[in-house]
């Protein structure tokens, strides 16, 4: 979907005033397609535009999500909505909010990817791979999701398809990049 196409579907409007919240909200609003839900942007002015992380908060006073900083703009999770729904978040700032996902980059071309200080998987992009992938995959830490060949050899596995590298994707050319 373009982001003209995204516009028209959701309206994203931070700061409004006259809702049921006392403070700043973020509204969104799906028109009558309805809307799947998905990363949104927004800015914010005064003490919560210096913050690294929102929280949003529903009208019960539940946390349901955080907004977190990239640049002078928050990044938030839009709910999904149906048609012609509109839903309301009080924005403040996180104080408590927990730094699950942490990315590492290694000096060989991988970057480590952990959830709440355990890895869960490494991004691998060298030059010279064909394609980047993630390897190891893995639950709770430990589990491995996906097979170890060829990148290491694991009693018992099959030793076919070695351009299969664990979690990879066979696109080709995208946007003038492959």
């Amino acid at each position: 979907m373009t982001l003209d196409g995204l516009w028209k579907t959701l309206s994203i409007l931070a700061l409004i005033s006259g809702t049921a919240f006392a403070g700043p909200t973020l509204e969104f609003h799906a028109d009558a397609d309805g809307f799947a839900g998905g990363p949104v942007r927004f800015t914010v002015e005064g003490d919560l535009a210096k913050a690294d992380v929102l929280a949003l908060t529903d009208d019960n006073g539940r946390t349901v999500g955080y907004a977190q900083k990239d640049g002078d703009e928050f990044v938030a999770l839009a709910p999904s909505l149906k048609r012609n729904e509109t839903v309301s978040y009080a924005l403040s700032v996180a104080k408590d909010a927990p730094n699950r996902v942490e990315l590492t980059q290694n000096d060989d071309h991988t970057i480590d990817v952990t959830i709440d200080g355990t890895l869960f998987t490494s991004y691998h992009y060298a030059p010279d791979l064909r394609k980047p992938f993630l390897y190891p995959v893995l639950l709770e830490g430990k589990y491995r999701m996906t097979r170890g060949y060829p990148m290491e050899d694991f009693e018992g596995e099959p030793k076919d398809h070695i351009h299969h590298k664990s979690w990879w994707v066979a696109y080709g050319e995208v946007n003038g990049s492959d």
